[in-house]
């Protein structure tokens, strides 16, 4: 018996140095890397349903990948493969499609690249080239505004925000925006009026991704957050430390 044993050990042996050998799969390049959305209204899945719609050149951080899906733990839901590139190849995806389409909506995801890199005035050329392009579009001002408000140069971007309300007076993200400006140079009062205001516009089911001045260091671009809520937020806050005004 113990014979019999002994050989099937040894005709067993090289089966496992085979096994043994065979190296671990390497965890895909993507895993715990910014990628950046390159097609606008792509859809975050879940459980085989959509659940969100997300902006072209929103930044996400990958936290597993599934074959041709990506799970975005933030948004608890899978992106496709398709709709994103790695974040330190999105200004040369931007600069070739630029090469041979030269838009208002190039140059301004290209701004966005720009801008959570820090490199803020060639952000600020990207902008002014996309409103040159499409001088109506009230949004370019929007974005452009927060542009300025990054370098602190409030009175610009004020000047950004109110243009981009007088293009389209129902932009809830325009008086959010200039509210938190006001806020910034202490104009109380006219934050709070910006901000009323803007709830009168906002979708109280719209969820969007918010930029913050931390965005230029690092990190993704944006968390889906209810957009409505946001602005509440800033209200209370508001009321509660100035309620003099």
């Amino acid at each position: 018996m113990h014979r019999s044993l002994l050989l099937s050990l040894l005709l067993s042996f090289p089966s496992m140095l085979s096994f043994a050998s065979v190296p671990a799969r390497a965890e895909d390049p993507l895993v715990g890397k910014r990628v950046v959305v390159i097609r606008d209204k792509a859809t975050l899945e879940a459980s085989g349903k959509e659940v969100a719609k997300v902006r072209e050149c929103t930044v996400f951080t990958v936290g597993s990948v599934d074959g041709s899906w990506l799970w975005i733990k933030s948004e608890r839901a899978y992106l496709r493969r398709a709709d994103v590139v790695p974040f330190e190849d999105a200004i040369g995806h931007y600069t070739r499609l630029l090469e041979t389409n030269r838009t208002a909506n190039n140059y301004w995801n290209r701004a966005q690249i720009w801008r959570m890199k820090g490199e803020l005035d060639i952000a600020l050329g990207d902008m002014n080239d996309a409103i040159r392009l499409n001088p109506t579009e009230s949004a370019l001002f929007l974005n452009r505004g927060i542009l300025w408000k990054n370098k602190k140069d409030y009175d610009k971007a004020i000047a950004d925000y109110s243009e981009a309300i007088r293009l389209n007076p129902k932009s809830g993200a325009a008086y959010t925006c200039r509210g938190n400006v006001w806020g910034r140079k202490k104009e109380y009062d006219k934050a709070i009026a910006d901000f009323d205001e803007a709830l009168k516009h906002i979708d109280p089911n719209e969820k969007v991704g918010l930029f913050s001045d931390s965005d230029i260091t690092g990190g993704d671009s944006t968390a889906m957050v209810n957009s409505r809520a946001v602005t509440l937020n800033n209200v209370a806050w508001l009321r509660a430390t100035c309620p003099g005004e």
